[in-house]
Protein backbone atom coordinates (compact mmCIF):
# COMPACT_ATOMS: atom_id res chain seq x y z
CA UNK A 1 0.00 0.00 0.00
CA UNK A 2 1.09 3.25 -0.46
CA UNK A 3 1.66 6.17 2.01
CA UNK A 4 1.20 9.65 1.26
CA UNK A 5 4.89 10.27 0.76
CA UNK A 6 4.96 7.64 -1.66
CA UNK A 7 1.77 8.47 -3.89
CA UNK A 8 3.55 11.17 -5.91
CA UNK A 9 6.65 8.91 -6.70
CA UNK A 10 4.63 6.46 -7.65
CA UNK A 11 2.01 8.34 -10.23
CA UNK A 12 5.01 10.01 -12.18
CA UNK A 13 7.50 7.21 -12.13
CA UNK A 14 8.95 6.95 -15.06
CA UNK A 15 7.67 3.94 -17.20
CA UNK A 16 9.44 3.48 -20.70
CA UNK A 17 6.46 3.21 -22.96
CA UNK A 18 3.53 5.11 -23.32
CA UNK A 19 0.49 3.14 -20.92
CA UNK A 20 -3.27 3.75 -20.76
CA UNK A 21 -4.80 5.14 -17.82
CA UNK A 22 -8.23 5.40 -18.87
CA UNK A 23 -10.22 3.67 -21.43
CA UNK A 24 -14.35 3.86 -21.40
CA UNK A 25 -16.84 3.46 -23.16
CA UNK A 26 -20.32 6.39 -23.08
CA UNK A 27 -22.46 7.52 -24.64
CA UNK A 28 -20.97 11.21 -24.98
CA UNK A 29 -17.66 13.08 -24.52
CA UNK A 30 -17.04 16.36 -24.13
CA UNK A 31 -13.12 17.55 -23.92
CA UNK A 32 -12.57 21.23 -23.31
CA UNK A 33 -9.18 23.57 -24.36
CA UNK A 34 -7.26 22.74 -21.45
CA UNK A 35 -7.77 19.07 -22.08
CA UNK A 36 -10.51 18.42 -19.23
CA UNK A 37 -13.08 15.64 -19.72
CA UNK A 38 -16.60 15.31 -19.71
CA UNK A 39 -17.76 11.63 -19.78
CA UNK A 40 -21.60 11.38 -19.79
CA UNK A 41 -23.15 8.13 -19.91
CA UNK A 42 -20.64 5.58 -19.28
CA UNK A 43 -22.37 2.00 -19.86
CA UNK A 44 -21.29 -1.73 -20.68
CA UNK A 45 -24.34 -3.26 -22.00
CA UNK A 46 -25.83 -1.53 -25.01
CA UNK A 47 -29.69 -3.16 -25.12
CA UNK A 48 -32.68 -3.68 -27.93
CA UNK A 49 -35.40 -5.34 -28.54
CA UNK A 50 -34.33 -6.28 -31.95
CA UNK A 51 -31.50 -7.40 -33.73
CA UNK A 52 -29.00 -5.94 -35.38
CA UNK A 53 -28.56 -4.04 -31.68
CA UNK A 54 -27.47 -0.54 -32.85
CA UNK A 55 -26.33 2.59 -30.75
CA UNK A 56 -26.78 6.09 -32.61
CA UNK A 57 -23.68 7.75 -31.33
CA UNK A 58 -21.02 6.79 -28.83
CA UNK A 59 -17.69 7.78 -27.51
CA UNK A 60 -14.69 5.22 -26.86
CA UNK A 61 -12.30 7.50 -24.48
CA UNK A 62 -8.56 6.77 -23.60
CA UNK A 63 -6.12 8.67 -21.80
CA UNK A 64 -2.12 8.10 -22.94
CA UNK A 65 0.66 7.96 -20.26
CA UNK A 66 3.88 9.07 -21.86
CA UNK A 67 7.00 9.50 -19.64
CA UNK A 68 9.27 11.81 -19.91
CA UNK A 69 11.71 9.05 -21.86
CA UNK A 70 9.58 8.88 -24.86
CA UNK A 71 9.70 12.44 -25.39
CA UNK A 72 9.56 13.39 -29.45
CA UNK A 73 8.68 9.51 -30.08
CA UNK A 74 6.21 9.02 -33.02
CA UNK A 75 3.23 6.71 -32.10
CA UNK A 76 1.08 4.14 -33.59
CA UNK A 77 -2.44 3.69 -31.87
CA UNK A 78 -4.70 1.34 -33.22
CA UNK A 79 -8.28 0.43 -32.05
CA UNK A 80 -10.16 -2.55 -32.87
CA UNK A 81 -13.70 -3.84 -32.28
CA UNK A 82 -13.76 -7.44 -31.38
CA UNK A 83 -16.80 -10.12 -30.88
CA UNK A 84 -15.85 -13.46 -29.80
CA UNK A 85 -13.85 -14.33 -32.98
CA UNK A 86 -13.33 -11.52 -35.23
CA UNK A 87 -12.23 -8.08 -35.71
CA UNK A 88 -15.22 -6.29 -36.76
CA UNK A 89 -13.18 -2.45 -37.49
CA UNK A 90 -10.32 -1.42 -36.84
CA UNK A 91 -9.02 2.53 -36.15
CA UNK A 92 -5.68 3.65 -36.98
CA UNK A 93 -3.69 6.81 -36.47
CA UNK A 94 -0.27 8.19 -35.45
CA UNK A 95 0.81 11.12 -33.17
CA UNK A 96 4.19 12.31 -31.98
CA UNK A 97 4.85 12.79 -28.10
CA UNK A 98 5.87 16.67 -27.53
CA UNK A 99 9.51 17.41 -27.17
CA UNK A 100 10.32 19.12 -24.56
CA UNK A 101 7.09 17.88 -22.02
CA UNK A 102 4.90 21.30 -20.99
CA UNK A 103 6.69 20.01 -17.33
CA UNK A 104 10.17 18.77 -17.28
CA UNK A 105 10.74 15.38 -15.72
CA UNK A 106 6.58 15.07 -15.82
CA UNK A 107 4.85 12.43 -17.97
CA UNK A 108 2.66 13.62 -20.32
CA UNK A 109 -1.22 13.21 -20.63
CA UNK A 110 -2.84 12.62 -24.05
CA UNK A 111 -6.65 11.97 -24.49
CA UNK A 112 -7.73 10.12 -26.76
CA UNK A 113 -12.32 10.74 -27.88
CA UNK A 114 -13.51 8.57 -30.67
CA UNK A 115 -16.85 9.77 -31.62
CA UNK A 116 -18.28 6.49 -33.28
CA UNK A 117 -21.87 7.24 -35.54
CA UNK A 118 -24.00 4.20 -36.17
CA UNK A 119 -22.58 1.54 -34.13
CA UNK A 120 -24.11 -1.60 -35.09
CA UNK A 121 -23.67 -5.09 -33.59
CA UNK A 122 -25.05 -8.06 -35.61
CA UNK A 123 -25.70 -10.19 -32.50
CA UNK A 124 -26.24 -10.43 -28.87
CA UNK A 125 -23.29 -11.11 -27.33
CA UNK A 126 -19.53 -10.24 -25.75
CA UNK A 127 -17.51 -7.39 -27.73
CA UNK A 128 -14.71 -5.26 -26.63
CA UNK A 129 -12.81 -2.18 -28.03
CA UNK A 130 -8.74 -3.17 -27.94
CA UNK A 131 -6.77 -0.39 -27.82
CA UNK A 132 -2.75 -0.83 -28.72
CA UNK A 133 0.09 1.34 -28.92
CA UNK A 134 3.05 0.64 -31.65
CA UNK A 135 1.08 -2.94 -31.85
CA UNK A 136 1.27 -3.96 -27.87
CA UNK A 137 -2.10 -3.60 -26.38
CA UNK A 138 -2.41 -1.35 -23.42
CA UNK A 139 -6.30 -1.25 -22.57
CA UNK A 140 -9.20 -3.15 -23.16
CA UNK A 141 -13.22 -2.18 -23.29
CA UNK A 142 -15.47 -4.89 -22.90
CA UNK A 143 -19.17 -4.32 -23.54
CA UNK A 144 -22.51 -6.45 -24.25
CA UNK A 145 -25.16 -6.23 -26.76
CA UNK A 146 -27.98 -7.50 -24.91
CA UNK A 147 -31.71 -8.53 -26.41
CA UNK A 148 -34.49 -7.72 -24.33
CA UNK A 149 -37.01 -10.04 -23.47
CA UNK A 150 -40.57 -9.23 -25.03
CA UNK A 151 -43.21 -8.67 -22.06
CA UNK A 152 -45.00 -11.39 -21.31
CA UNK A 153 -48.63 -11.47 -22.13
Amino acid sequence: MLGPGNVEAALFRSPRRVDVTLAVLSDSTIQSQDGKLSIIGLFQEIRSAALPVAHAQCSLVVTLRASPAEAGEHKRLTVRLMDEDSVMMELNGEFDLPKPYPILGRPVFINQVFTIQGLVLPKAGDYAFHVLVGGEEKAVVPFSAVLLKPPSS
